[in-house]
């Protein structure tokens, strides 16, 4: 009776579904003498468990020093923000489009267009020269022309 209780705290217990005093049923019946045959081979594990919590450090644990952060006063932020506000406007100022530019971004959109219509054209065309071919072929049926 005994075994299958412990067989299903051990099941829970590998789910993670025991409570602390669930584990302590477990660890004091794997560390008594006499254990359930069928249960031995969970033995060694509660058993190291036992062992690492006798364990203890004893060396001396040194932290290193925790360095001060200086301070940066209000007049070093306000002279840094005032270089980047004034490199930020420069940047943007050196980024307007010229006239030549403009000149050809307009000359290369009216070409986009143009080419559009030109595939557009060929495109009808092609599909006009399908139902020439198709004429073709039926008339060459009708005559009995051979190729």
């Amino acid at each position: 009776m005994e075994s299958v209780k412990i067989k299903k705290l051990l099941d829970n217990y590998f789910e993670g579904r025991t409570t602390l005093e669930e584990e302590k049923i477990l660890e004091d019946y794997f560390n008594q003498p006499y254990i359930s045959e069928e249960l031995k081979s969970y033995q060694p594990l509660f058993m190291g468990f036992s062992a690492a919590r006798q364990e203890v450090f004893n060396k001396k644990i040194i932290l290193p020093e925790e360095k001060k952060v200086k301070f940066i006063n209000s007049k070093t932020i306000s002279i840094a923000a005032a270089i980047f506000v004034g490199i930020g406007v420069f940047v943007l100022s050196q980024s307007q489009i010229t006239a030549d530019e403009k000149e050809a971004l307009e000359a290369l959109n009216q070409s986009r267009v143009k080419m559009m219509m030109l595939s557009e054209k060929l495109n009808y065309g092609a599909q006009k020269l399908q139902y020439v071919s198709e004429f073709s072929d039926a008339t060459d049926r009708v005559f009995n022309i051979e190729e």
